[in-house]
């Protein structure tokens, strides 16, 4: 009975959840519903109901993560790195509570300047420095593999990613007149079309692999 409760259970639900939506993009007007006063297909109901419950699902993490660091700054394991965490976690509650519930404008507006402040000035330069180095350590992992394993697409894989990089970084001279027209237009082709087809690509792939392994599992095959 527990292991139904524990894994069976959310197992269907979520497999039942999935067909209907996918049922609800492929006929949209025949599962849709008078929600809040208007016609709503019925994934995007459920896509708001799933907002709703990861919102609530985020709020227990957080909290969660707070009691593991709190239980490490309590036995002085990491310490530095847990009291950095509990310290941006408070101030950015206590702003977002000065932000939106303030009874004071002037409160209001200098919480959310600080918010702002804090988005432009160390979140988002970390997130530019981490994008710099994820295309730095894709650029060497590529070179490692074409040395260590040589192939047809790997000698194609190499000149995309030099074209993609070459027409996305600003370059001296080029940024207007004929050759920036040439760079956007091969940066458009490349990403836009071939790009994205990949991407569809993939996508049908994890789609289906995810379906047939969620038909396996709930058919497993008899062992002879």
């Amino acid at each position: 009975m527990r292991h139904l409760v524990r894994q069976w259970i959310p197992f269907l639900i979520a497999i039942i959840i999935a067909l209907i939506v996918l049922l609800g993009y492929i006929f949209p007007d025949v599962l849709a519903f008078n929600y809040r006063g208007q016609r709503t297909p019925l994934q995007h109901i459920l896509v708001e109901w799933a907002v709703i419950v990861g919102s609530f699902a985020l709020i227990l993490g957080l909290w969660n993560i707070g009691r593991v660091h709190i239980k490490k700054l309590r036995n002085r394991r990491s310490a530095i790195h847990s009291l950095g965490f509990l310290l941006a976690a408070l101030t950015t509650g206590l702003l977002w509570v000065a932000t939106t519930f303030s009874p004071n404008p002037s409160v209001s507006e200098m919480a959310d300047g600080a918010v702002q402040g804090i988005f432009n000035y160390i979140i988002s330069p970390i997130g530019a420095s981490l994008g710099a180095l994820v295309v730095f350590a894709l650029a060497l992992a590529a070179f490692r593999l074409l040395r260590t394993r040589r192939s047809w697409w790997m000698i194609v894989f190499i000149p995309v990613v030099a074209i993609v990089l070459l027409t996305s970084v600003p370059i001296a001279g080029l940024e207007s007149g004929p050759f920036s027209d040439v760079r956007h237009l091969i940066r458009h082709w490349t990403i836009n079309i071939f790009g994205m087809a990949g991407m569809r690509g993939l996508l049908l792939g994890v789609v289906l692999g995810t379906a047939i392994t969620a038909l396996r599992f709930l058919w497993p095959r008899s062992e002879s």
